[in-house]
Formats: C-alpha cells, sequence, structure tokens
C-alpha cells in the first residue's frame, strides 16, 4: 500500500508526514526521509535539504549552486539523493517506508525513479508525498493500483493525522 499526500505548495504535506509518523515511530520501524526547506537569516528560502529519519542531513538543492540539475531557481545536488535519499527509503530492514517528496528535484535522479518504481511492488507501506501538479512519472505513480492519493488542505490536514496512524499501522500490524 502507497498512501500518497499531494496539495499545493506550503498546505502542510510535510508536516503531515512528520505528525503521522510520530504516532508510531518507537512501535514501528520507520525508514525513508522528510525534505525541510532551508531560509537564510534574511527570511529568504535558499534552498532544500533530505533529512533522514535516522537523523543524517544533506542538501538537496541551492540557489546558487553552479553545478547540478536546474529546477526552477535551484541546483540539485544528485548525488545526496543517490547516497541518502534513495538508501534510507529503501532500507530492506524497514517495516514503513517514508518518502517525502516525489517531486521535481527527486526526479532528477534516474536512480530515485528507479526506487520509486520499486515501492509500488513492496509489500511494505509507504507513506509519501507527491506532486499535484501534472508530471508524467508522477501521474503513472498516482494511478497505480494500490496507491491511494490523498489531498490535503487547510480543512482536512490535522485530522488526518490519526487516519493515516490507524491504517499504517494497521497495515504494519494487522488486528
Amino acid at each position: 500500500m502507497m498512501l500518497l499526500l499531494t496539495g499545493p505548495p506550503g498546505v502542510g504535506k510535510t508536516t503531515l508526514v512528520k505528525r503521522t509518523v510520530l504516532k508510531f515511530r518507537h512501535h514501528i520501524r520507520c525508514s525513508g526521509f522528510i525534505t525541510e526547506e532551508v531560509i537564510a537569516e534574511s527570511g529568504d528560502r535558499v534552498g532544500f535539504d533530505i533529512h533522514t529519519l535516522e537523523g543524517r542531513v544533506v542538501q538537496l538543492a541551492r540557489k546558487g549552486m553552479s553545478e547540478g540539475p536546474r529546477v526552477g531557481d535551484y541546483r540539485v545536488d544528485v548525488s545526496s539523493l543517490v547516497h541518502v535519499a534513495v538508501p534510507a527509503m529503501t532500507d530492506p530492514d524497514a517495516e514503513l517506508l517514508v518518502v517525502d517528496e516525489i517531486g521535481l528535484m527527486e526526479l532528477t535522479a534516474p536512480v530515485f525513479r528507479e526506487a520509486v518504481l520499486m515501492l509500488l511492488d513492496d509489500p511494505r507501506p509507504t507513506l509519501g508525498t507527491i506532486r499535484l501538479r501534472r508530471e508524467p512519472f508522477c501521474d503513472r505513480i498516482k494511478s497505480h493500483v494500490g496507491t491511494e492519493v490523498i489531498e490535503v488542505t487547510p480543512e482536512n490536514r490535522d485530522e488526518l493525522v490519526e487516519m493515516l496512524a490507524i491504517r499504517l499501522i494497521d497495515e504494519v500490524i494487522p488486528q
């Protein structure tokens, strides 16, 4: 089962994933990553970091980098995806996998795309976020049998925490 949260930027998808994982993190072995904004002292967003659930933090993208694929104003550090994000989201010992997010920056790494496709057939549950706007790879993932896409809104995001936690716990620990 793959539960994917979608919605416009800033609606609270990442916060929802973090709050959900906190509900059962001490009872279920989780692995994966969260993508966090990097804000400068000026208050401007200057990039994004990958935070693994195991506590590792690496740069995903930055404004002003000279190398890496360009996505908007940012350059993506593909090696962080290859060496940190993909191993975290495919940990063979995890009972639940977390992928925040399946978006344009992450899709610049072919190995990331391959790992997402492998998760579609993985029997373990996956909780993730995915781009709202149309994109061929993301559309393929969203329409795959066994994938459920939930749109996050300011109105439903708080009530989704409990529902997601219950569904994922039931998937890992059948009653």
